[in-house]
Formats: C-alpha cells, structure tokens, sequence
C-alpha cells in the first residue's frame, strides 16, 4: 500500500526547483514480506515525474510527511531511506512525492507563503556574506560577475591518448597522440609530453569524449588557453583543424631535451567556431 499525501492549506517550507526535478521526486510505499511477515518500505522514483511536469522553476510545498534513515544508533523509522527526505507537494501538476532538501536540484523559497497565491515568480533573495560561497556545480550569472580582488580557474593536467579515438592512453613508443579539450572542466589546459617518448605530432580536439576526435564548439564565450611543455628530445608538431579558426594549423615545439619548451595558444568560443585569440613565442621552461 501506498502512504497518502494531503494536500495542505498553507505550508511551513517551500522549495524552488533549480533544473527539471523529475529524477529526484520519490514516493515511499509498502510491501508485505511474507518470509518475515512483516511490512517492508521502498523508495523508488515516483513514475509520474517527467520532465515535462517537473520543470525549472517549480515551487514545491512541505505537506508534514517526514522520512528518517538509520544513523548510529538510531535504526531509523523508514526502511530503505539513506538520507532525510521531506513530503511535497506541487499544486500546479498535482504531484506529490519526498525529495532530499538539500539536493542541488532544490532551493529554500518564502517559507511561510500559502500554496493557493500565485508562483510566477520564482526568483529567490540575494545572498550578502562576509564568508566564502563554494559549490562543487557550476555558478551562472544572467549578466556579470564581480570580483573584489580576483577571478581564477581551474588548470587542467591534460592526459594524451593514442591517435584514432579508441579512448587509450598515449603509448610512449607512438609517434601521434590525440589530446581532448573539455572546456567545461576549466579555462588553463597544460598538455605536457613524455620525456623520453617517440612523439612527434599531437592532434587537438575540442570535445571532452575521448572517443570522437573532432572538435565540439563550446559554449559561446568560452576561453580556452593551452599551455604546451615539450620535454622530448625533437620538435613536436601541435595540429589544429576542423571548426578551429586559426593563424596556421600548427605551432611547432621545439627540441625539448635538455631543456623543455613552451608555446602558448588562446582561444574563444564564439558563433559556434573556437576561434584563435593569439599565440605566444617559444619560451625556455
């Protein structure tokens, strides 16, 4: 048997959801284990939840329904909960089901707002701290993000794989190795080859599948700045094709044994083109 919702006429909490929610809106129901002979609870994914009736910018209202996991010593009320999960309720889609308050996928509204009055307006309050605000998603901003003293980024070790797509890392007795720019990861990729190895060209793709060598245009606006260290003991061929709009298809490393080699490339993603903002000289690491 199913456990019941009611819908409330005014709720403590509300929540806004921040994506399509479908995939974390459960229901809790109950089964009869006869070996045991007794009653088993399960939550599973509520199969009315779709994208389309889940959406962006729903806001969802606490209808009292609590379910508790086991923790120490506690055994907890609810079989098959690992975590804290409250009832909500959606009164636009009739929707009802447990969510985790603090998944990413959910965000605290007006907590004393009755479901009857209108939701258009989902937008929450601004945020003023004298504290850090760190997130391990993305932060999006509808115009301009400022910073007092600093923005910085991630740098990204880049990994060589054999040339041809096939997903393996680069065998130092290969003369071609491919190399794979996920401009979601960061905006500093630092492409270093293997002291000692054979390599004479690598070929550089935009597309953070390692199985599809050909260039994916990021998002517009994207900067991708690349970083080549050459430690072999010959010049390396770096080649850019495809939808990359460059000054030349190659930036040429220098012989990097004793002493390694560096060129810098820049990039902008733009139009749907990854387009070449400059390019360094050759500079001694």
């Amino acid at each position: 048997m199913s456990v019941s919702h009611i819908t409330p006429a005014l709720s403590k909490r509300s929540y806004v959801s921040l994506a399509e929610f479908n995939s974390g809106l459960y229901q809790y129901s109950y089964t009869i284990n006869m070996q045991m002979e007794k009653e088993v609870g399960s939550l599973t994914l509520n199969p009315a939840a779709t994208a389309l009736n889940c959406p962006k910018g729903r806001v969802l209202y606490e209808n009292g329904k609590k379910l508790y996991p086991a923790n120490g010593n506690f055994r907890g009320a609810n079989d098959g909960v690992t975590t804290y999960m409250v009832g909500v309720y959606d009164p636009i889609s009739g929707l009802n089901g447990f969510i985790d308050p603090n998944s990413p996928l959910f965000g605290l509204q007006n907590t004393d707002k009755p479901v009857y009055l209108n939701n258009d307006n989902y937008l929450g309050n601004g945020v003023l701290t004298n504290g850090p605000i760190e997130t391990t998603s993305s932060i999006k901003a509808g115009t301009s993000l400022v910073a007092g003293t600093y923005l910085a980024s991630r740098q990204i070790n880049v990994a060589l794989y054999n040339a041809g797509g096939n997903s393996v890392p680069y065998t130092s007795t290969n003369t071609v190795a491919d190399v794979f720019i996920d401009a979601t990861a960061g905006n500093v990729f630092v492409i270093s080859t293997p002291r000692g190895s054979s390599l004479t060209n690598i070929y550089v793709y935009f597309n953070s599948n390692t199985s599809v060598p050909v260039s994916v245009a990021p998002v517009n606006g994207s900067l991708m700045t690349l970083i080549f260290v050459n430690y072999v003991n010959n010049p390396v061929n770096v080649n850019f094709g495809g939808i990359i709009k460059r000054t030349s298809n190659t930036i040429v490393l220098p012989d990097g044994d004793p002493t390694p080699q560096i060129s810098n490339i820049m990039f902008a993603s733009a139009n749907n083109y990854i387009i070449e903002l400059n390019r360094s000289g050759v500079m001694a690491l």
